[in-house]
């Protein structure tokens, strides 16, 4: 008996940790003046390692984007849309329990309308998921303020409409959540 337990102890099984990869969903709708860009992931999709008949169906089935680094370009009529996302390095530990998230700029017609502002983080600060274009020029970007824990996960949306806005970015972000939420 005790030589089993021995040998049971020292067999070692295959065992996987759970494991969640991100993903940027982009739709660029030029006929209806609409772009959206959503975060969003998979869990355990990559279980054994990055599979090409999987990457291609995702590629053929879906506007999910899947990299470290994602650039997209969206043409809205008069106007040209340039998405970068650009996600961190996932680690055994750290932030976000080691699996942070990355950063968004948007541009159109090559000006910056959203900053490098957090994109998918899920833990200590505010950080925008979903972005829509409408009407070809009205940026309405949502998301959630993590700061106070996760009992008091604050949404929060601000908008961009043109030349009277400022540029969305961490500083507007925080004034709007004072604005909101004030203490």
């Amino acid at each position: 008996m005790r030589l089993i337990l021995a040998l049971l102890t020292f067999i070692t099984a295959i065992a996987h940790a759970d494991s969640y990869h991100r993903f940027a969903g982009i739709t660029c709708i030029e006929e209806a003046g609409y772009l959206e860009i959503r975060a969003t992931g998979i869990s355990n999709i990559f279980m054994d390692g990055i599979k090409p008949e999987v990457m291609k169906a995702i590629k053929e089935k879906s506007n999910l984007h899947y990299g470290k680094n994602i650039e997209q370009s969206c043409k809205l009529g008069k106007y040209s849309y340039t998405t970068q996302i650009k996600f961190q390095d996932s680690q055994s530990r750290g932030r976000c329990m080691g699996n942070p998230g990355g950063y968004i700029t948007l541009k159109r017609n090559g000006k910056t309308i959203i900053d490098n502002v957090s994109f998918d983080w899920d833990c200590d600060w505010p950080d925008l998921d979903t972005i829509k274009v409408q009407w070809y020029k009205f940026v309405h970007a949502c998301g959630i303020d993590h700061t106070q824990g996760e009992r008091y996960n604050r949404s929060f949306c601000i908008d961009y409409s043109g030349a009277r806005n400022p540029i969305i970015n961490k500083k507007e972000i925080t004034r709007k959540l004072n604005r909101l939420y004030p203490e």
